[in-house]
C-alpha cells in the first residue's frame, strides 16, 4: 500500500521543450532527471521522490525558466542534447518539499 503524499513529499520538477518531436519528450526528461540524480542524490528525508513535469515552448523559454528558478533559489541541471544540434532540451531540479508555490506559474506537461 502506498503512503499518501504529504506536504513534506519531495518533488523534482522537470521542464521539457515542446518544440521537439514528440518521441523525444520522455527521453529528454529522463536525461535531465538522471543528471539531477547524479548531481543532487537522494532527498535528505529518505522519502521516495515524486516528479512534476512542465512544458516550455522552446529553448528560449527554457532559458527564461532557468533564470526564474535561479532567482527563486531553486538548484537545477540543464540537459544539453548534442544529437542533431538540438541544444538545451530539459531542466530537472533538486528534490524540494517547499517549492510548490514557486512552480505555480508553469504549465503541466500535456
Amino acid at each position: 500500500m502506498r503512503k499518501p503524499k504529504t506536504p513534506e513529499t519531495p518533488y523534482t520538477y522537470i521542464f521539457v521543450r515542446k518544440d521537439m518531436k514528440m518521441v523525444y519528450y520522455a527521453i529528454q526528461a529522463a536525461h535531465a532527471a538522471q543528471e539531477a540524480g547524479i548531481k543532487f542524490g537522494a532527498h535528505e528525508s529518505g522519502q521516495q521522490i515524486h516528479f512534476a513535469m512542465f512544458e516550455v515552448r522552446d529553448e528560449l523559454a527554457l532559458f527564461k525558466a532557468s533564470k526564474y528558478l535561479e532567482k527563486h533559489g531553486v538548484e537545477f541541471v540543464m540537459f544539453h542534447e548534442t544529437d542533431d544540434d538540438t541544444g538545451f532540451t530539459a531542466i530537472a531540479t533538486k528534490p524540494y518539499t517547499d517549492k510548490k508555490e514557486v512552480m505555480k506559474g508553469f504549465h503541466l506537461f500535456r
